[in-house]
């Protein structure tokens, strides 16, 4: 089982990666870095809780382990 820690850092390892990639494919669409970039990080923020709680979730099952 992974700790608490862990999950929060491949939580947070992630979306770093994420934020970046839709700031770029925003910057594309919408032409401006100040909009991508709030919006990517506003939306990945939410996303970040979602997934944490998430994983903790299925790390409770024992569903699918062997």
């Amino acid at each position: 089982m992974d700790s608490r820690k862990r999950s929060i850092a491949k939580t947070i390892s992630w979306r770093a990666f994420i934020i970046l990639v839709d700031t770029i494919i925003l910057f594309f669409i919408t032409g401006s870095m100040a909009i991508s970039g709030s919006v990517a990080v506003g939306l990945n923020m939410l996303k970040t809780l979602m997934y944490y709680f998430h994983e903790r979730f299925w790390e409770n099952l024992e569903w699918g382990r062997k």
